[in-house]
């Protein structure tokens, strides 16, 4: 009886790390290998330029380079859905299911597509990537965890995604991110975006509703950095040098909480904030600890100043608190 029960135990325990396939060695596509998986299955791609669009169907498997650590692999590791027989192109080049949960995609290069990644609301990891000039977004529609991704030169970085977004880069985009978290009034952050640069972009951040920002480098995006975005806690975060190129008042637009954080140099008129829709604590718009100088007047748009244990002064712009040029 005990070694039906350990032979059992073994079975089960051997099956559940699934089976590796690799491209081209074992078929000659992504795709193809994705056909053959079926739930834990490992995909190890090769460096190579491979011509498709993907679609991991619903399965929980991962597919990654052969090193997804090292960005020189994910450098060589392209898919690229610019002429994938589709037509005029490919509306996606990777696309998760809804149901496609605990499934990951790992150090590659993404590129040509509409979208980039479209997630469908799935909860799958995307990890070291990088995600450019794809026509519409980067990723879309996606609530699981991006991490140590670049996503930049698409319409839009991130479109319509909610979850965590883990030391990433968003830069040279449109649009940074638009449409990020829930909409409704949770009385907590549900999204939240860590250690991650935002930058270089034409406009920062649209139209994103109850997400935290923490260590996060909102710099040098031409336009606005924020802009019609509620119920934001943003902590120990450089928001800097932003409107430059802008004749529209206001370069940092929103309604939320602001904790010590560096809000420095940025062009064109007010700093906005907003205390109509915020939900932390209703509060309403609060600045609390932080440093302000040489650029922005804070203006709350009901006239109560709201700011708490802050410094203010004319003082000039720092460009070291960027960090090294990227």
């Amino acid at each position: 009886m005990k070694m039906n029960i350990l032979f059992f135990v073994l079975v089960v325990s051997v099956s559940s790390f699934g089976k590796t396939i690799h491209v081209p060695a074992d078929k000659p596509t992504i795709q193809s290998a994705i056909d053959m998986a079926v739930t834990g299955d490992l995909i190890i791609v090769s460096p190579g330029t491979y011509s498709e669009a993907i679609s991991f169907g619903g399965k929980i498997i991962t597919v990654q380079s052969i090193n997804p650590n090292d960005p020189s692999i994910t450098e060589q590791t392209i898919i690229d859905a610019t002429n994938a027989g589709l037509g005029l192109g490919s509306p996606y080049v990777v696309a998760f299911a809804s149901d496609g949960d605990n499934a990951v995609l790992a150090g590659f290069t993404i590129t040509g597509g509409t979208d980039g990644i479209y997630g469908h609301r799935s909860r799958a990891t995307i990890r070291d990537c990088v995600i450019h000039h794809n026509n519409f977004s980067g990723i879309s529609d996606h609530y699981g965890i991006i991490s140590h991704c670049v996503i930049r030169d698409n319409g839009i970085g991130l479109s319509a995604c909610k979850g965590s977004v883990i030391q990433s880069i968003i830069e040279n985009n449109e649009t940074g991110i638009n449409g990020f978290g829930s909409y409704y009034y949770d009385t907590n952050p549900i999204s939240i975006i860590i250690d991650t640069k935002i930058l270089n972009n034409e406009t920062g951040i649209v139209d994103s509703y109850n997400t935290e920002f923490l260590r996060c480098v909102i710099s040098k995006n031409r336009f606005t950095a924020l802009e019609y975005s509620f119920g934001l806690l943003m902590r120990q975060c450089l928001i800097s040098g932003n409107g430059y190129d802008s004749d529209v008042v206001g370069s940092v637009k929103f309604s939320g909480r602001i904790e010590n954080s560096i809000i420095s140099g940025n062009f064109w008129g007010e700093t906005i904030m907003d205390r109509m829709m915020d939900i932390f604590k209703n509060e309403g718009a609060v600045c609390h600890s932080c440093d302000i100088h040489m650029g922005p007047l804070i203006l709350f748009r009901d006239g109560d100043p709201r700011c708490g244990n802050c410094i203010k002064s004319n003082r000039p712009w720092l460009p070291k608190y960027l960090g090294p040029k990227s």
